[in-house]
């Protein structure tokens, strides 16, 4: 079955559970997922067609920024390319850090990444409903 319904509410619950703090969750018509680290709100897309592994993937992710990623690290780099280049190296950083920590979310990377590559889509221009 290539689609299943995702339950949101029981997906922001694992997000706050795996950042082990009351975040809030938005599940709003965005092209990829964030984590606003300074007030705490994770933002995940709502997907045309729904990945349990991709949305697992994308929770453990942003919830890895939630633990690890400092806020006011941010804040000190102006440079819009130097952020890029260092979010991606935060990115490996975090990932590395939240696989460790809950070793069952490997899977959930694994899947992800390939139904995200089998479908030749990128999670920035995944469409969205």
């Amino acid at each position: 079955m290539d689609t299943q319904t995702i339950n949101l509410d029981r997906k922001s619950i694992l997000a706050k559970l795996i950042a082990t703090e009351n975040i809030q969750v938005q599940h709003n018509k965005v092209k990829t997922a964030s984590f606003d680290t300074k007030h705490r709100v994770l933002t995940l897309p709502v997907f045309k067609n729904q990945k349990g592994d991709v949305y697992d993937m994308l929770i453990a992710h942003e919830c890895a920024h939630a633990l690890h990623t400092p806020a006011d690290g941010w804040a000190k780099i102006e440079d819009d390319s130097l952020r890029s280049y260092v979010n991606v190296l935060e990115d490996c950083r975090i990932d590395r850090i939240i696989q460790k920590q809950y070793p069952g979310v490997v899977k959930n990377y694994l899947n992800g990444f390939d139904t995200v590559s089998y479908t030749h889509l990128t999670l920035p221009t995944t469409p969205y409903v």
